[in-house]
């Protein structure tokens, strides 16, 4: 039985493409996503009434990020919730759930980027908190970045917040969470469409074995 002269092979080379084409489309997006700066500042920071600069962060991307003291769960959970001041109402003067655990969590900061002052506020004008498995989180602001731009973050902490101490509190900058909800709806569609190459890719190689088999016949 002859089959059609070089048609085994076009389609041998095409289903190499495809298959070609999935996996490095994959590895790009991969190796792009590794390089994005999501977490920009992780430092200690030490509650007590002073001023804190962060060193000097540039960031590789055009997102918003959030300003966020972090602590650790060493402390009971509902005690940690009020002294962080963590709930869904604006103003601290709204707060009605920890009327004997007062909030220690008060402060403002200040973003620069080359000496001029990009974004600024307070504590007392977020109220919002974030919870994982080891943590609790205080939103003190959030700001938009430019891409390749250098930011320096000042924040003054306004009142005695030691109690947080055995929590290990931290001053994190990271970009929304709605960000990496968005990265993962495309790591997502990029592998559909990887997995869907390498199978039509696959289906190929597969006919083109069958019919050099028949060729040869």
């Amino acid at each position: 039985m002859n089959g059609v002269p070089g048609q085994p092979s076009r389609i041998k080379a095409t289903g190499m493409t495809l298959i070609l084409v999935g996996v490095v489309a994959y590895g790009l997006w991969a190796v792009w996503l590794s390089t994005r700066n999501n977490v920009s500042v992780d430092i200690p920071i030490r509650m007590t009434v002073g001023h804190v600069d962060t060193p000097s962060f540039k960031v590789n991307r055009n997102a918003r990020y959030d300003i966020e003291i972090e602590v650790q769960k060493r402390i009971p959970f509902d005690k940690l919730n009020c002294l962080l001041g963590t709930a869904m109402k604006p103003k601290s003067t709204e707060l009605q759930e920890c009327p004997d655990e007062p909030s220690v969590v008060k402060a403002a900061w200040v973003l620069t980027s080359d000496g001029q002052i990009v974004a600024h506020g307070s504590s007392e004008d977020h109220r919002y908190g974030a919870w994982g498995n080891d943590w609790i989180a205080r939103e003190l602001g959030s700001f938009q970045s430019e891409h390749g731009r250098s930011y320096t973050l000042g924040v003054d902490v306004l009142s005695d917040g030691s109690a947080l101490t055995p929590g290990n509190p931290h001053l994190r900058i990271e970009v929304l969470s709605s960000v990496y909800e968005d990265e993962m709806v495309g790591t997502a569609l990029v592998m559909l469409c990887s997995m869907l190459f390498v199978l039509v890719g696959g289906i190929l190689l597969l006919v083109s074995f069958v019919g050099d088999r028949r060729a040869r016949v």
